[in-house]
């Protein structure tokens, strides 16, 4: 398995628009109940590279306000023991379950210049 830097995936600016291919079938069809819920998707294709925190990009370094806390997660959560006991696993001797906040994991850095799609209506 590599590391996660070397995972980094580069997503380019969006000089040229790839398209998904037509599904074999359409689902509003199948389940019409689904056709009100239905929205428009961007379809990403990042590739490796190692990008900069001022680049967009999955897995790669993120750019973060230094005088704004990292996002966390307060909520309770189930025990890990508990969990466990539920799925039928042991966990190891001595395992110890974290009770501060949990901080939250950035997947995807994505800016709108290179993504322009992605522009919410109210700007």
């Amino acid at each position: 398995m590599c590391p996660l830097s070397e995972a980094a995936g580069s997503i380019a600016a969006m000089n040229g628009i790839r398209t998904t291919p037509p599904r074999p079938l359409d689902a509003a069809t199948v389940f019409p109940q689904l056709a009100p819920l239905a929205r428009p998707a961007i379809r990403l294709h990042p590739r490796p590279g190692s990008p900069s925190p001022h680049d967009s990009s999955v897995g790669g370094p993120m750019l973060w306000p230094a005088d704004e806390p990292w996002p966390h997660c307060g909520e309770s959560h189930d025990q890990i023991d508990d969990l466990y006991v539920a799925y039928g696993v042991r966990a190891g001797e001595g395992y110890e379950w974290h009770d501060g906040p949990n901080p939250m994991v950035p997947v995807a850095q994505l800016y709108v210049r290179d993504i322009p799609l992605l522009r919410p209506s109210w700007i």
